[in-house]
């Protein structure tokens, strides 16, 4: 059995792991994981090398700013043709996360005692216990979950990153929709522009 509790007494700094409100009765749970981590790493490959494949065929240039955004972008819209093509070449060998809730405890004795009795028997999996409502690792190592202060460190940085990524993501977007509509604003005025001048010409 593994626990990864809230350290207490830690270094203050931003927090942006928001914790959920308390649900009485339900403050502490038993979980287990399972992850293929090699066949996800060879999926994520998989999509790259098709993408640095239809770059080459298209004769694209990309530099460091636009290449995360083309790969996301083309992954969104090519995410099904991949998926079955990824599938195919790997005998549909899962590449799927699992997760695995073995109980919800209203103390950490409950959950303690709970997840040592798990672990007897089902020596198969690690049974981690967790607290309600907080962010935790994914499938940490059991060997250094004990090291609770640098995960929820590597957590909390993993959180702020994402945000920012959400805003630029959101900021890009939003200007790749005000470029469009003066595109089509433009587009709109040249073209009545030249039926104005069509009519003008043909009413001489």
């Amino acid at each position: 059995m593994s626990d990864f509790r809230t350290p207490v007494g830690a270094e203050e700094e931003v927090d942006y792991l928001e914790v959920d409100s308390a649900i009485p009765g339900q403050s502490y749970c038993c979980i287990s994981f399972i992850s293929p981590e090699k066949v996800i790493v060879q999926k994520d490959r998989f999509f790259l090398q098709k993408f640095l494949k239809d770059v080459e065929k298209s004769e694209k240039t990309l530099d460091a700013k636009t290449f995360e955004t083309e790969y996301d972008d083309y992954v969104a819209i090519n995410e099904k043709d991949l998926e079955n093509a990824y599938h195919s070449e790997v005998s549909f060998k899962t590449s799927v996360r699992g997760l695995k809730v073995r109980g919800v405890y209203g103390t950490y004795e409950e959950a303690a005692k709970r997840a040592e009795s798990l672990q007897r028997s089902d020596r198969a999996f690690h049974v981690y216990v967790g607290q309600v409502g907080y962010w935790l690792p994914w499938d940490p190592n059991a060997d250094n979950v004990d090291n609770q202060e640098y995960m929820e460190k590597e957590l909390n940085e993993l959180m702020k990153n994402y945000q920012a990524n959400q805003v630029q993501k959101d900021l890009f977007y939003s200007n790749q929709v005000d470029e469009m509509k003066r595109k089509a604003a433009a587009e709109q005025l040249e073209k009545k522009q030249k039926n104005d001048a069509d009519a003008a010409r043909e009413s001489a």
